[in-house]
């Protein structure tokens, strides 16, 4: 799932039009969040520099000038460093399915959650040297493989509602499973390219529309 990894949460995104903001953050916990970012970036340099496998805790932590236990109280494995927002990703996605306005579909829904994030050009070379990061590590694929799962529970008890079945039920499973294995097919487009973020949400409407289709005729078998 390492390309879904790139469209479902492997950098930084801001919380969309229907999630409620949270209150700003006192000190302590922008400093928290300071440390954490300044151990995924060097990370994330190390690893392309040295490679996965030989860069050490011990180098990370040398090069973000932290001790290697701040690194464990950030990060619980090693792998974790490739993906350092997936649990705000995580949340934020679930607050968005859980708050859709009514009539909003979960697929409405994560289309326009996606759309948010590819929105943010800013980090979008950052999203792209993650995904090469991963995609060359066989240890960062199944790490991918085991959060995006996460992903795809959320998606198949949102689904589910909208079926109105259990989210146990085999329909909205072979949805959400659908969902992250269309996302994960999608080549990124080329960074260099102008219109890259357009081509990039054009091919998120491809695979949604898949889906929706997927959806509807489920419906229709009924």
């Amino acid at each position: 799932c390492t390309l879904g990894e790139q469209w479902l949460g492997s950098a930084r995104m801001e919380a969309g039009p229907f999630v409620a903001r949270s209150p700003a953050p006192g000190r302590r916990e922008r400093k928290k969040r300071r440390t954490h970012q300044a151990i995924a970036d060097a990370a994330l340099t190390l690893f392309a520099q040295r490679g996965f496998q030989a860069t050490t805790i011990q180098h990370i932590a040398d090069f973000a000038d932290v001790a290697p236990r701040t690194i464990w109280a950030h990060f619980p494995t090693k792998e974790d460093l490739a993906f350092p927002d997936h649990a705000e990703v995580r949340d934020s996605l679930a607050r968005r399915l859980a708050e859709r306005p009514p009539g909003a579909t979960a697929i409405e829904a994560l289309r326009a959650w996606i759309t948010d994030y590819l929105g943010d050009e800013s980090t979008y070379e950052l999203r792209l040297r993650r995904l090469k990061l991963i995609k060359s590590e066989p240890a960062l694929r199944d790490h991918a493989r085991v959060l995006m799962a996460e992903i795809e529970e959320l998606l198949a008890g949102a689904v589910a509602e909208d079926l109105g079945e259990s989210k146990d039920a085999l329909a909205p499973r072979m949805v959400a499973a659908a969902t992250i294995a269309a996302l994960d097919a999608l080549q990124p487009p080329d960074p260099a390219d102008q219109n890259s973020h357009r081509a990039a949400i054009e091919l998120v409407d491809s695979a949604m529309a898949f889906v929706a289709g997927g959806i509807e005729a489920l419906r229709r078998g009924r």
